[in-house]
């Protein structure tokens, strides 16, 4: 029927294939441009080995920082193994010392932070958002000039398909009427109440019913 011919239209052309194709890629593209105009956020963090001689000393300010948070420097703690606060000491000797410090990374330095970028005055960025919705409508727009096309040329099949089917039916029937017309017209010359020019018209008749069946079968 119309509706199901109609579907697989409108799931198998080439043109609506590409139309949505198009149309997802320029949705790809908007939301690649409205995120660029909104704040980013980014976590920063880094860790630094340094080798050292001497006496190790304890960090006031990371005692501090342990005394304030303790459940984050217990965290930390667990993660670097005592980086944050050492209570050893390491051979004073300066180079035996200081490539041992640094072949065990004993002394950390570390860091975190957050990095926050605010778009303003993007002009550049904000085009780019005008434009991308632009082809966002555009490419929907086409996509729904192509199916109505489809859905019109799909109608207009099936209409003549149908036309051409009840035409070969209505030829067929004609056909058989005309062979049976000569039929009969043949046993009344046969037996001397019909003439020649009858039967020969109705030849012609069955001739053309025939082309006119085998006309309809091809459009078909």
């Amino acid at each position: 029927d119309d509706s199901s011919s109609i579907t697989r239209a409108l799931d198998q052309r080439a043109e609506i294939l590409q139309a949505r194709e198009d149309l997802a890629g320029r949705k790809e593209a908007l939301a690649l441009s409205r995120n660029a105009l909104l704040p980013s956020l980014n976590l920063v963090g880094g860790v630094k080995v340094t080798g050292l001689a001497g006496t190790e000393k304890q960090n006031q300010a990371l005692i501090d920082f342990r005394d304030q948070y303790p459940a984050i420097y217990d965290l930390l703690d667990a993660l670097f193994g005592g980086l944050l606060v050492g209570s050893g000491t390491v051979d004073r000797g300066l180079v035996g010392g200081y490539l041992d410090a640094l072949e065990n990374m004993d002394f950390f330095t570390w860091s975190v932070g957050v990095n926050i970028e605010i778009p303003l005055g993007n002009d550049t960025a904000e085009s780019r958002y005008i434009q991308a919705v632009a082809d966002e409508k555009r490419s929907q727009e086409n996509l729904k000039s192509v199916s109505r096309k489809v859905q019109i040329e799909v109608r207009e099949i099936v209409r003549r398909v149908h036309t051409n089917q009840e035409r070969l039916e209505t030829t067929a029937l004609t056909r058989e009427l005309a062979e049976k017309n000569l039929a009969a017209e043949e046993e009344k010359l046969a037996r001397g109440y019909s003439s020649s020019q009858e039967v020969l018209d109705l030849q012609v008749a069955v001739a053309e019913a025939r082309a006119s069946e085998l006309k309809a079968r091809t459009d078909l």
